[in-house]
C-alpha cells in the first residue's frame, strides 16, 4: 500500500498548478477546434466552402419549412433552428461535412413527444419544443464534456438502420394526408393505423392531391434523371438534382400565387402555409420551472440526437479520410440545441441528406456552414413574404422525397441476414417497434434488444477444446467437426486438455465457461475419482461413477504416431489459452478455483493448470489462483476455517514461471512432462492457523 505523506501531496499539487496553464489551453482548443485550423485558412478552401455553402443553402430553406410543419410548429421556427444551428456548429465542429439543423426523424419525434407529453401542461407548442431542446442540449453537453460518448458504441449499426427505416416509414405514412389533402387524420398514431385511416378516407380527396402528386412526380423525375445522367458520366448534372427542392418550391409558389392570390382563406383552391413573419422575432430563456413538464421527453431526444449526429459525422469522416471526435461532436450538438433554443429553435441534429450534398459539393472546412447560414438569414429577412404561397402538399412531397434516403435497401437487409442473424433480428425489431408503435418506443425497444444481445454474447462466449491443424496452429475441435476435416488435425498429448475462452472471464459468463469445460472433460476423459457407496454420496451426485462418454464426440486423443487412443485417458493437466481474455474479475478467479476442485475430484488426483497468452496485468490475478486452496473462496459469502499453507511470494513467482507461458505449445510441452512442478497451493490444512496466512 502506498503511504500518503504531506510531501507527496505537496508535490502533486505543485505539479498540477504547474501544468494548469498548458491543460487549460489544450481544453480550450479541444472545445473550440476552429482555433487550430482557422489561422491556416486559404483561398482554395474558401472557394470550396463557398460553393458547398450556397448549394446546401438552396436545400436547407424548403426542408426547414417542411420539418417545422412536421414538428407541429410555425414554419419560421424551422428557419430559426437551421440558422442558429449552422452558426453555432461552426464554433465547435470536428467534421467539415455535417450540416446541423432540423431533420425529418427529430422533427417527427418532437411532434410526437409534444402530442404525448404536452397535455395539460399549460405550455404552448413553441414553448414546449424550445424548452425540450434547451434541456436536452444541456444533457448532451454534459455527456460530451465528461467523455460519456461510449454509450453510442453500445448501439450497433443494424439497430440504427432499423430505427431510421421505421421512422422513415412512419413519416411517409404521416405525410400522405398532407400530400392528398385528406383532413381529420391523426398522424401521431402508429404508422399502420395512419395508413389504414388514410386509405379509409380516400373518398375525401381534395385538389391538394393534384398539387401534391405533381410535386412528388417532379421531384422523382429530378432524382431519376440525376441518377441516369451522372451514371453516364455527366457529373455536372448532380447540381441539377441538388436544386430539385428549390425549383419545385419556386414553381408551385408561382402556380399557387396565380390560383390563390386575393382569395379569402375559406375560398383557397388548396391549402397553403400562410403568413410567415419576417426576421428573427424570438428570443427567450426557457424557464427551469418548465423542466418537470418536458423531462419525460428528454431521454429519447438526447438518444436520437446523439445517434444521428455521431452516425453522420463518422460516416462522412470515413468517406473523406478524417476522424471526427465523437465526444466533441456530442458537445457540439448539445450547445447547438441549447443556444438555438434561445432564438426559437427546436431539437436539431446532423442531417444525412444535407451533409451528403455538402460533402459532394466540395466543402473544405466547417466554415461552409456559415455561408449556408447567410443564405438562410437572407431568406428570413428578405423573401419570407413569398413563402406564404407554398402549398402544404408541396412541403409533404419534399418530406416524402427526402425521407427515401433513410430507408434501408433490400440488399442491405439481405446482407444482415447472411452475415449475422442477431444483426438481422436487431434491425427487424427496431423496424417493427417503430412502425407499430412510435419513434420513442421504437428507439427504446431496439436499444434494449441491442443491450440484451450484447449481454448474451458476453454471457455465452465460445469455449473451444483445441487441436492442432496441419500448419501447427491451434483451432477449435468443434469447428473442425463442422467442416468434417478431423483427419488432418493432431490432438494434444493424452490427458492434457487445451481450451480457448473467446471472451473475458467475468461474472456474466463464469458459470457457462465452467460448465462447458467440465462437460467436455467428462465426455472425453475417464472417471478416476473415489467410488462411493450410495449412502455416502451427496443427494445431488450421480449414482454411476464412471466417465460419461458422449456419442456426439468423435475420438479426440492420438498417440505420438497420431493413431487414435482406444482407451480414454485420465485427465492430468489443463491448458487455457487466454489470448481473447481481456479481463478477469473475482468471480472468474473463483470459477477457475472451482473448476480445479471439481476436476481433481473427477480425476481422482492432482490436476496441473497452465496458461498461455496471459496479459501482464492478469498474471498477478493468476498468482491468487495458484496460491489459493481448492476449497478457498475468493470473496467468501460465508467465511470458513480453510487457510493457506503460507507460501511465500518468491515461491509463487517461481511457480508462475512454470505455469504461465507465451504460447500454447510451451504450455502443452510443460503439461506433458511427467515431473511437472507441483502446485504449492494444493495442500491446505483445515482448522490449523500455525505458520499460515489468509487471502482475506
Amino acid at each position: 500500500m502506498v503511504k500518503l505523506t504531506s510531501e507527496k501531496v505537496t508535490t502533486y499539487l505543485k505539479s498540477t498548478v504547474h501544468e494548469l496553464p498548458k491543460s487549460s489551453v489544450t481544453f480550450i482548443k479541444d472545445r473550440f477546434p476552429f482555433i487550430q485550423w482557422l489561422p491556416k485558412y486559404n483561398r482554395t478552401w474558401l472557394f470550396g466552402d463557398l460553393i458547398a455553402g450556397l448549394t446546401v443553402g438552396m436545400l436547407v430553406i424548403p426542408q426547414a419549412l417542411a420539418y417545422a410543419k412536421l414538428a407541429g410548429l410555425p414554419l419560421e421556427h424551422g428557419l430559426y433552428t437551421s440558422f442558429v444551428g449552422l452558426i453555432s456548429y461552426f464554433l465547435f465542429a470536428t467534421s467539415k461535412d455535417v450540416t446541423i439543423g432540423a431533420t425529418a426523424v427529430m422533427s417527427q419525434l418532437s411532434g410526437q413527444l409534444m402530442a404525448t407529453y404536452n397535455v395539460n401542461t399549460g405550455l404552448s407548442p413553441v414553448v414546449f419544443s424550445v424548452s425540450l431542446a434547451f434541456f436536452a442540449g444541456l444533457v448532451e453537453t454534459f455527456i460530451g464534456l465528461f467523455q460519456l460518448g461510449i454509450i453510442v458504441d453500445l448501439i450497433p449499426t443494424p439497430v440504427i438502420a432499423g430505427f431510421t427505416t421505421g421512422a422513415g416509414v412512419q413519416i411517409i405514412t404521416g405525410q400522405l394526408q398532407g400530400l392528398l389533402g385528406i383532413p381529420g387524420i391523426n398522424t401521431n398514431n402508429a404508422a399502420y393505423q395512419v395508413l389504414i385511416d388514410t386509405v379509409g378516407s380516400i373518398g375525401k380527396l381534395r385538389f391538394d392531391a393534384v398539387i401534391g402528386l405533381s410535386s412528388l412526380a417532379l421531384l422523382i423525375i429530378f432524382r431519376l434523371s440525376t441518377y441516369y445522367f451522372v451514371s453516364k458520366g455527366h457529373k455536372w448534372f448532380q447540381w441539377v438534382g441538388q436544386a430539385a427542392n428549390g425549383v419545385t418550391v419556386i414553381l408551385f409558389i408561382i402556380i399557387s400565387y396565380f390560383v390563390n392570390n386575393g382569395l379569402a382563406p375559406k375560398d383557397l383552391k388548396f391549402r397553403i402555409v400562410g403568413n410567415i413573419p419576417r426576421g428573427l422575432n424570438y428570443f427567450d430563456v426557457p424557464s427551469f420551472e418548465d423542466f418537470p413538464k418536458v423531462a419525460p421527453a428528454i431521454g429519447s431526444v438526447v438518444l436520437v440526437g446523439i445517434l444521428e449526429q455521431i452516425a453522420v459525422a463518422k460516416s462522412f469522416g470515413r468517406i473523406n479520410g478524417y476522424r471526427p471526435n465523437a465526444n466533441q461532436e456530442i458537445v457540439a450538438v448539445g450547445l447547438v440545441n441549447t443556444i438555438g433554443s434561445l432564438f426559437g429553435g427546436f431539437s436539431a441534429t446532423g442531417s444525412f441528406s444535407r451533409s451528403s450534398i455538402k460533402s459532394r459539393s466540395g466543402a473544405r472546412t466547417p466554415l461552409s456552414g456559415v455561408f449556408t447560414a447567410i443564405v438562410v438569414l437572407l431568406a428570413i429577412y428578405v423573401i419570407t413574404p413569398v413563402f406564404q404561397f407554398i402549398p402544404n402538399a408541396t412541403l409533404a412531397a419534399i418530406i416524402i422525397n427526402s425521407i427515401s434516403d433513410l430507408l434501408s435497401r433490400p440488399a442491405t437487409i439481405r446482407e444482415l441476414w447472411e452475415i449475422e442473424v442477431f444483426d438481422f433480428l436487431s434491425f427487424l425489431i427496431a423496424l417493427l417497434a417503430t412502425i407499430f408503435s412510435s419513434i420513442e418506443n421504437g428507439i427504446f425497444t431496439s436499444v434494449a434488444f441491442a443491450l440484451i444481445v450484447l449481454l448474451y454474447r458476453v454471457a455465452r462466449p465460445n469455449v473451444h477444446a483445441l487441436v492442432r491443424d496441419e500448419s501447427g496452429g491451434w483451432i477449435g475441435y468443434e469447428e473442425i467437426k463442422q467442416e468434417n476435416e478431423i483427419v488432418s488435425v493432431k490432438s494434444s498429448p493424452p490427458g492434457v486438455a487445451v481450451f480457448r475462452v473467446e471472451e473475458s472471464l467475468t461474472y456474466p459468463n463464469a458459470n457457462y465457461v465452467s460448465d462447458n469445460v467440465k462437460s467436455w472433460i467428462q465426455a472425453n476423459t475417464k472417471y478416476n475419482g473415489q467410488n462411493k457407496e450410495t449412502s455416502e454420496k451427496l443427494w445431488c451426485e450421480d449414482t454411476v461413477n464412471e466417465a460419461k462418454v458422449s456419442s456426439a464426440y468423435l475420438p479426440v486423443w492420438f498417440d505420438d504416431t497420431q493413431n487414435p487412443v482406444n482407451e480414454i485417458p485420465i485427465l492430468n493437466a489443463v491448458v487455457f489459452d487466454f489470448a481473447s481474455v481481456n479481463n478477469i474479475d473475482s468471480t472468474g478467479l473463483q470459477t477457475l478455483v472451482d473448476i480445479r476442485a471439481d476436476l481433481e475430484k473427477y480425476a481422482g488426483g492432482h490436476i496441473s493448470f497452465y496458461f498461455a497468452h496471459v496479459r501482464p496485468h492478469h498474471q498477478h490475478i493468476l498468482d491468487y489462483f495458484y496460491e489459493l486452496g481448492s476449497k478457498h473462496d475468493v470473496v467468501p459469502v460465508v467465511h470458513s476455517d480453510v487457510w493457506l499453507d503460507g507460501s511465500s511470494s518468491s515461491d509463487i513467482n517461481e511457480l508462475r514461471k512454470g505455469r504461465i507461458f507465451r504460447t500454447i505449445d510451451q504450455a502443452v510441452a510443460a503439461a506433458s512432462k511427467k515431473n511437472s512442478i507441483a502446485s504449492l497451493s494444493d495442500t491446505v490444512s483445515v482448522g490449523s492457523k500455525e505458520g499460515s496466512k489468509s487471502f482475506l
